[in-house]
């Protein structure tokens, strides 16, 4: 088992690193990136909330930023919650929107690297659509961290978070429902990340 979880890992490595290596050229010679706000959500219908944390700032050739998310049952309830790839908030991404429509840049996690249920590499990525279904305690929280790298990245300003090959970034069985009936309520709270501009120049 070490060992498969292993070879994951350094095949999703090598996946992400393909991903790194068209950096420069699609955030310019003289600039790169620099998260310098995010903001979470706690809508009012629904027992969940979800927030996000700067760890790690500035996107270079070098180094993404890293994003750390909370999900937290503000209910006096337990909830379960349902995902694919990898449990709780699944494969996310950025998007924004241009003069050409919508442009969405992925999000990584190294959980990416544990599974075989998620498969990334340099021109795209592939999720198990094998449900994965664990509750949230009453006032519990699960925080995740997830990195952010330059390639996709399309301009400077306000992105929002929602899941990659969904709008929603999870589902979940409300209290009191049945999660085996297949009553499931879909979570896109808006939660946002702001993008500037940093040289890469002293």
């Amino acid at each position: 088992m070490e060992e498969r979880t292993a070879i994951r890992r350094r095949t999703y490595l090598a996946g992400a690193a393909g991903a790194l290596a068209g950096l420069a050229g699609c955030i310019g010679g003289e600039t790169e990136y620099r998260v310098t706000g995010a903001s979470g959500a706690s809508p009012a219908d629904h027992p969940l909330s979800l927030d996000v944390a700067v760890e790690r700032p500035s996107i270079t050739v070098d180094s993404p930023a890293t994003l750390s998310f909370t999900l937290r049952n503000e209910g006096d309830d337990a909830v379960a919650v349902l995902n694919t790839g990898v449990w709780p908030l699944g494969v996310l991404a950025v998007e924004t929107e241009t003069e050409h429509g919508p442009v969405d840049a992925r999000l990584l996690s190294d959980r990416y690297g544990e599974t075989d249920r998620v498969d990334v590499k340099p021109s795209g990525m592939s999720v198990s659509q094998e449900p994965l279904v664990r509750p949230i305690a009453a006032g519990d929280s699960v925080t995740e961290p997830y990195v952010l790298h330059g390639d996709g990245l399309s301009r400077t300003g306000s992105y929002r978070v929602r899941g990659k090959f969904e709008e929603r970034i999870l589902r979940y069985a409300a209290p009191g429902t049945d999660p085996e009936s297949g009553d499931w309520t879909d979570f896109a709270p808006d939660v946002t990340v702001t993008l500037e501009a940093q040289s890469v120049l002293p």
